[in-house]
């Protein structure tokens, strides 16, 4: 399988032909209970990394909110978003190598545009349906890493 890395009209993804995307854990657990043995393997794998994420991210937003005492400047939406595009070369070391960071030009490698594109209309989407300053409301700086992992099939 030639994941992962993006999926192009010539590189067929190991779910099928579709665009790369950020695939929901039931959409996981179907492929699991469904799909070839191919298909079964990647999304397992995704999954259990995906959980470790998962928990990881929890964990960590308790860890802020108790320690909220000084929060940081907020940031109004107009100010943009603050994006940060890491390279993990295989690798599953975050944040990788940073290959890419707001208001810097489109690079050579297909998957960081698209992961910095993405962030983008991530920011986008939240400041115009509903008034928050990022994700977080809090002017939250965006960050994505970009060939994460042998058999990550997922974003996060």
């Amino acid at each position: 399988m030639p994941r992962p890395h993006p999926v192009t009209p010539s590189r067929p993804s190991a779910l099928g032909h579709c665009a790369p995307c950020a695939i929901p854990p039931h959409i996981l657990e179907r492929i699991v209970r469904n799909g070839s043995d191919d298909q079964r393997s990647w999304a397992l794998s995704t999954l259990v990394q995906d959980s470790s994420h998962r928990t990881i991210r929890v964990h960590n937003g308790q860890l802020r909110a108790a320690q909220r005492g000084a929060a940081p400047p907020r940031l109004s939406p107009d100010d943009g978003p603050r994006r940060t595009v890491g390279d993990a070369t295989g690798a599953e070391t975050l944040p990788g190598r940073t290959v890419r960071t707001e208001g810097d030009a489109a690079v050579d490698d297909v998957a960081v545009n698209e992961a910095c594109d993405g962030l983008g209309a991530t920011f986008t989407f939240y400041s115009e349906a509903f008034g928050r300053d990022s994700i977080d409301d809090e002017g939250m700086a965006l960050l994505a890493t970009v060939h994460y992992g042998d058999h990550y099939d997922n974003a996060f």
